[in-house]
């Protein structure tokens, strides 16, 4: 464990890639923390639940249809002009947000800024690949992981203390300044700077469409990401549900605790899993995290009666998440540079599409068999794939452990 923990860190031997991570520390740490400040914000002018609750609606929101367009700039124009672009309308648009009163345009305000995020994300993965050696490209994946998981469990109580400090007024011009400190950094990237043809959005997005279908390996990537990703996502919808149904002796303090084990599961197995290797062995390892987090996500969810046992569950969720891990290092390694912005983008909208959908199945489930249940019966069809996916390889047939490859 201690060699693969090191070997997270070789990534950083790239100066552009040191340049990449911190900004994405800081980009990451103000998208969270703004979330929180304006959730804060909207609920002190108004009073309304549904609109408090529409903050988080309208930052996931641009990732489906409208994201898919916008990743495609990180395949038109140089990503390093992406990113900072994209880093200064998001801190410009929570600028903005001071001078204005109405909670509805506050939360135009919020999915203008939400957009910008996944031309962001998307040239940051397709930049990636460019900026450390194939030897590394695992490790930068796994580094930039990890470091999501940790910013995003520090962003929300970054903002939660921001806004008892300073107010969320105030917190709203700190996080803005973060989008700029990342935007400043990004400017010193080396790579990154030069264009590619330019193309319609509707060819790129149908090249990186063609792309992804026609590859086994990268579709096989793909359903296993979304797959795993979905399934897991309904335990995690769920957790407030499961606490004041199954485990209201401990308090709403529960719920928090229950919530920050996933990341923590993610981060650990994240550390653990093979990011380097052949495509195959790769996806079989992606396949393999799921099959291990699922059962003992199924294994924890069936106990009866729930318990601070259920901690353990919520770890098996983290589990799975970890998957990404070698699964986009194929996906990483097998697009085309001049594709890679679009298909990357358009991955995400799969991912989170397919997350949006299972959490309301979900909730649908809970409602017939009870939180505990529901999280445990969402988890089989991810097993079920993930198992085929570990004896069948992309393309291939049936193989048999032991038998001779």
């Amino acid at each position: 464990m201690s060699a693969r923990t090191g070997s997270l860190f070789r990534a950083l031997q790239h100066r552009d890639f040191r340049l990449l991570w911190s900004a994405q520390i800081l980009s990451e740490l103000g998208d969270w923390a703004a979330r929180v400040a304006l959730a804060v914000l909207v609920h002190n002018r108004t009073g309304s639940k549904l609109l408090t609750a529409a903050v988080t609606g309208v930052g996931l929101l641009p990732w489906v249809g409208l994201g898919q367009a916008l990743a495609a700039l990180g395949d038109r124009f140089p990503r390093r002009t992406v990113m900072i672009v994209a880093d200064l309308v998001r801190g410009g648009m929570f600028l903005v947000m001071l001078a204005v009163e109405p909670a509805w345009l506050l939360l135009v305000l919020a999915f203008l800024g939400a957009a910008a995020t996944p031309p962001f994300e998307a040239a940051r993965a397709a930049f990636l690949p460019e900026v450390v050696s194939e030897e590394h490209y695992g490790d930068a994946l796994a580094l930039s992981n990890i470091t999501y998981q940790v910013v995003l469990v520090l962003g929300y109580t970054a903002g939660g203390g921001l806004v008892v400090a300073v107010g969320a007024e105030g917190a709203l011009v700190v996080n803005a300044a973060t989008f700029g400190l990342s935007a400043l950094l990004l400017g010193f990237l080396a790579g990154g700077r030069v264009g590619r043809p330019i193309v319609s959005v509707g060819a790129s997005l149908k090249a990186g469409a063609r792309t992804i279908l026609g590859d086994p390996y990268l579709r096989r990537a793909a359903g296993l990401a979304t797959v795993g990703a979905s399934c897991a996502i309904v335990a995690e919808a769920l957790v407030v549900v499961y606490v004041r149904e199954n485990l209201s002796g401990y308090g709403d303090a529960a719920i928090g605790i229950l919530a920050a084990t996933v990341p923590v599961g993610t981060i650990l197995a994240s550390v653990l899993v093979r990011r380097q290797g052949e495509p195959d062995d790769l996806l079989r390892t992606s396949a393999l995290v799921i099959m291990l987090g699922t059962a003992g996500g199924i294994l924890w969810f069936l106990i009866e009666p729930p318990n601070y046992w259920a901690a353990a569950g919520y770890f098996s969720i983290g589990v799975v998440f970890a998957m990404v891990i070698p699964a986009y290092a194929v996906v990483g390694t097998r697009l085309p540079a001049d594709i890679r912005a679009t298909a990357f983008g358009l991955l995400q909208g799969m991912l989170l599409g397919g997350q949006a959908l299972a959490s309301i199945a979900g909730g649908g489930l809970a409602v017939l068999v009870g939180p505990g249940p529901a999280s445990a019966f969402a988890l089989f069809p991810a097993l079920g794939y993930a198992l085929f996916a570990w004896l069948v390889p992309p393309g291939g047939k049936l193989r048999i452990p032991g038998m001779v490859r």
